[in-house]
């Protein structure tokens, strides 16, 4: 259900809150890593499928459309 509700390539806004999906690697146990990090907001869309997020703290980066699950 969850893929096939928030895994479709509709574009999404600036400004929009996002979740993340969570590469970083837990030492313990893998179980208990979150799957999505967040909340992101949009700042800039690159092109159709790169956009640019920022974290409550500041911090930038670029990310593909396929790790962004709308907030």
């Amino acid at each position: 259900y969850f893929l096939k509700t928030y895994n479709n390539l509709r574009p999404l806004d600036i400004g929009s809150l996002v979740l993340k999906r969570n590469f970083l690697h837990v030492y313990f146990s893998d179980k208990l890593k979150p799957l999505r990090i967040g909340p992101f907001k949009i700042i800039n869309i690159k092109s159709d499928i790169i956009y640019d997020i920022v974290n409550q703290d500041g911090h930038a980066c670029h990310i593909h459309r396929n790790y962004l699950v709308p907030y």
